[in-house]
């Protein structure tokens, strides 16, 4: 919940702050937004899909992170990767407006700052992925 102080600046409410969008530069602001890596992984999915639900984008994570079949996620990797996503990533996410979450609906959509985010992530992606000389070989 926002509300503007005497100045007239928005500030946050709950923590008598300004907005996290409002305190970092744009490039801390995309940064903070892909920091996390499930918050990258959550970003590549909403670049393919409109909205998910909740559970759905827990079973995309943590599918992605078995590199395997959603068929062998255990319900107890699938409950660590939605509490995560629940009380911390899609909530920072939404914070930075890079995702609107509905509580009631359970639905997660790219939000009005999503294709800042998502367009340096991709782009980030592509030049890491033009050679395979970026990281040092295990056996040097």
């Amino acid at each position: 919940m926002t509300k503007k102080d005497g100045a007239g600046t928005e500030r946050n409410a709950s923590v008598g702050r300004a907005p996290p969008h409002l305190r970092l530069s744009r490039a801390d602001y995309v940064f903070e937004a892909l920091r996390e890596r499930r918050r990258r992984v959550i970003c590549r999915i909403l670049q393919t899909t409109d909205d998910r639900e909740i559970e759905d984008l827990a079973m995309d994570v943590a599918t992605h992170e078995s590199d395997d079949d959603e068929r062998t996620v255990t319900n107890n990797e699938w409950e660590l990767v939605f509490a995560s996503l629940y009380h911390s990533h899609i909530p920072k996410l939404d914070d930075l407006e890079v995702v609107t979450y509905d509580d009631t609906t359970g639905i997660v959509n790219p939000g009005p700052r999503f294709e800042p985010v998502a367009d340096v992530l991709s782009a980030v992606e592509r030049v890491l992925t033009v050679g395979d000389d970026f990281l040092p070989r295990s056996d040097e």
